[in-house]
């Protein structure tokens, strides 16, 4: 069944600095996206080429690894459905976000790497990681500092699918959703990640007012 949606949509280049443009940026969307109908859709694109030896989107302070890392927790708790697409190599910071979204696709032929250069880590990212990848895989990655390329990010399953054309598959996925899908993302989202850290008493209530909700509308 198709579904028309609109698309709220994020361009970042790999070599952009996490700075004020860019924060407000991120969060001037994730305002629309707050204030728009239950039919939109969150669309994050990395675009570009990083010369060898030259650092990724980067952190630049203390304060802009807390801002950014609030910036990405709200990604991570959108009330809409987030896409994240890769066109271009995805490293440090870029990898934490991509880890906060819904669904992700990249192009093939990229990079996968933890590690900024020659920065430190110094977001969310191996926390993300930890909860998402085994331990032997996030040692790979974060202990001994290997990169990792498209095919093996989707082994990994850092991505979701590697494709030569990311919009037109895009399209293609959202096409196939059942539009249900796309009201409530967020409290279903919550309920698959959060009882990794929380009690079964707070995942039930989450899980309880969830239902309400549901029965109110039908």
């Amino acid at each position: 069944m198709n579904i028309e949606l609109d698309f709220i949509s994020i361009e970042v280049e790999c070599g952009a600095l996490v700075e004020a443009p860019l924060l407000e940026q991120f969060n001037q969307a994730l305002n629309k996206v707050e204030d728009a109908a239950c039919n939109t859709c969150l669309l994050i694109k990395l675009t570009g080429n990083v010369p060898k030896h030259s650092a990724q989107t980067q952190l630049t302070s203390t304060d802009m690894t807390s801002r950014w890392e609030k910036v990405v927790r709200r990604v991570e708790r959108c009330q809409a459905l987030t896409l994240f697409i890769a066109e271009g190599p995805v490293g440090g910071v870029m990898m934490n976000l991509l880890l906060a979204c819904d669904y992700k696709v990249a192009q093939p032929d990229l990079t996968f790497n933890v590690f900024n250069g020659p920065m430190p880590i110094c977001d969310m990212t191996i926390f993300r990681l930890a909860h998402s990848l085994t331990t032997k895989d996030v040692n790979n990655l974060v202990l001994f500092g290997n990169a990792v390329g498209s095919q093996q990010a989707l082994e990994l399953g850092l991505l979701d699918a590697v494709v030569t054309d990311t919009q037109d598959y895009v399209r293609a996925f959202m096409a196939k959703l059942n539009p249900s899908v796309i009201s409530d993302i967020h409290i279903r989202r919550r309920l698959i990640k959060d009882p990794r850290s929380e009690s079964y008493e707070d995942s039930l209530g989450v899980f309880l007012a969830a239902s309400d909700r549901a029965f109110r509308r039908n």
